[in-house]
């Protein structure tokens, strides 16, 4: 394994194009496609530019369908990863960002796919969708298939549906090499603190650093999630790339889920102020409280397999969190 973490084939005569290319998720994909043999053919698109290393950057704002048109062109990529889009957001469901989810979820999804079949139209994509689309499974215990029927819970979630849907749809209508990446929670060096793993570690540095008290302190502690390493999310990603079916979609998940109150317990333990209380905030409700995937089609159909665990997985963070 190289020194980065990844190990991969991605080597394309032609260039390869990450939308969300500055993200959390982003970054890691720029990084295993460039170590993947990648060097000097990376592009990444995004609203502004980051400085990421080794990818030659372009900005623009999705919702704008001409920049697609514009980017295409001037890159030709053979292989497009279409990480962007809009994040779910605390506080009432995201309802107040309703528009943003719609505009960069579904409708730039859509000028992307048009975008494609004028400008490189044999270019293959990846499209990263969410576990969200499935909302609260009947029995939470029970691994997720891709079979799953769709019923999500926000409007986040909706809008993520729709943009699968419309994946689907451009492949088998249209002819595009789109494959559908279901992700399910991510975690690793470089969450950010708007996600359940990266809140935790900011405050067990926090902590370290004397400037809060020994207590990390969440909204809730009952929901159970299935958490991947991003290194292996961003690996998985790739295989996709090359292996995967055009129009099917794939899970991109441990297949192993771990309660909030879990990650907590976990991450404070490599705290170097240990002892650490952990404590919830609220009983609050969430529309999904238990989600576990099923990567068996992924593992068949391209070989993928985890190789960070969840202790490496949030170690990893913490550290990086320091580093910050």
């Amino acid at each position: 394994m190289d020194p980065l973490g990844y190990e991969g084939f991605l080597n394309p005569t032609a260039p390869i194009l990450i939308t969300g290319h500055t993200g959390f998720l982003g970054r890691h994909v720029a990084a295993w496609a460039l170590a993947a043999g990648g060097g000097g053919r990376v592009h990444g698109l995004a609203r502004h530019a980051r400085g990421v290393r080794g990818v030659e950057e372009h900005v623009g704002d999705i919702r704008d369908g001409a920049v697609f048109r514009r980017v295409l062109g001037c890159v030709r990529p053979g292989a497009l990863f279409h990480l962007a889009g809009a994040m779910p957001m605390s506080g009432k469901n995201g309802v107040e960002n309703a528009g943003d989810y719609y505009a960069l979820n579904c409708r730039a999804t859509a000028e992307l796919f048009e975008a494609v079949g004028e400008v490189c139209p044999r270019c293959r994509i990846v499209v990263s969708g969410s576990s969200g689309i499935y909302g609260q499974p009947v029995d939470g215990a029970r691994p997720i298939d891709e079979g799953t029927p769709l019923a999500p819970p926000t409007l986040y979630a909706v809008t993520k549906a729709v943009q699968d849907d419309l994946a689907a749809a451009y492949a088998r209508h249209r002819g595009l090499a789109v494959v559908r990446a279901r992700i399910f929670n991510v975690t690793g060096p470089g969450e950010p603190a708007s996600f359940v793993a990266g809140q935790i570690a900011r405050q067990i540095v926090g902590i370290e650093r004397g400037g809060r008290p020994p207590e990390v302190v969440l909204r809730t502690l009952r929901p159970s999630r299935d958490f991947c390493d991003v290194r292996d999310v961003a690996r998985a990603l790739g295989l996709l790339m090359e292996k995967g079916e055009a129009g099917e979609a794939y899970h991109v998940c441990s297949g192993r889920s771990r309660t909030i109150g879990e990650i907590a317990t976990l991450l404070t333990s490599f705290s170097s102020s240990a002892p650490v209380a952990i404590r919830a905030e609220e009983a609050e409700a969430v529309p999904i409280l238990a989600q576990t995937g099923d990567n068996r089609k992924l593992r068949e159909r391209t070989g993928w397999e985890p190789e960070y665990s969840i202790e490496r997985s949030l170690r990893d963070l913490l550290e990086a969190c320091r580093n910050e």
